[in-house]
């Protein structure tokens, strides 16, 4: 049952998003809301199951199906597609519900089925005394970053910020099957002591039209500037 699963939360959160594409066995799941803890980025990659691990296959859902799920972040990845900022969802415990209209539904508790969002997180409270429905500001990126136009044609331009001492980065675009399409390094701050912004331009000329995903990612030990989002191209 899903309130069972919720015990000894350690190093896990858990969220409500909506699925935004997958890679490999992996899902991406846009965050709408943080209801424990928090997430690294506004989309995050769900892996889940290879087929000798205990974890849940997210690809059964529908993309636009929005689910609640309890995720725990990558320790000792089981492939080297797995990076330490990304996230699994076992399947040892029913740790996912769906959510629309304002309802929860799925196997919940014993006999519980369905019941109101806000009913479902003051039934979290009772065993997670720290649950609470965060605003979306408190779990943004660190590093803002913006990429226009989107859709976009021909080339796009992105604008990020860059806080004090953040070391050299890159940035990634891949498709929605999971293939990378496009690697461009992110320029080093000229004056690390200030936050500074800085602009690029990405050319995208013969790229196929359609939905990708922009990845931003930064040396070991900074993933909390990790930063996702999508990008059409027409």
């Amino acid at each position: 049952m899903f309130n069972s699963s919720t015990a000894g939360m350690v190093d896990r959160a858990i969220v409500m998003g909506v699925i935004a594409g997958y890679y490999e066995y992996g899902t991406y799941l846009k965050i709408l809301e943080p209801i424990y803890d928090s997430v690294n980025n506004d989309t995050i990659l769900v892996w889940g199951n290879t087929g000798f691990t205990c974890r849940t296959d997210l690809m059964a859902f529908e993309e636009t199906d929005t689910l609640i799920l309890v995720v725990r972040r990558v320790q000792n990845a089981h492939s080297e597609l797995e990076h330490f900022t990304d996230y699994w969802i076992s399947a040892c415990a029913t740790n996912y519900l769906y959510y629309s209209n304002n309802m929860v539904t799925g196997y919940i508790d014993e006999g519980i089925s369905s019941m109101p969002y806000n009913d479902f997180v003051q039934m979290l409270q009772e065993c997670l005394p720290t649950v609470s429905i965060k605003p979306q500001e408190e779990t943004a990126a660190v590093v803002e970053i913006t990429c226009y136009p989107n859709p976009v044609q021909h080339s796009a331009t992105i604008t990020y910020f860059l806080p004090p001492q953040l070391p050299f980065g890159v940035a990634e675009l891949y498709d929605l099957q999971g293939q990378k399409v496009l690697y461009w390094a992110l320029q080093p701050s000229l004056n690390p002591s200030q936050r500074e912004e800085i602009t690029q331009t990405l050319n995208l000329e013969g790229i196929p039209a359609g939905m990708y995903i922009w990845r931003l990612a930064l040396p070991g030990g900074y993933e909390r500037y990790e930063a996702s989002g999508k990008l059409v191209v027409e």
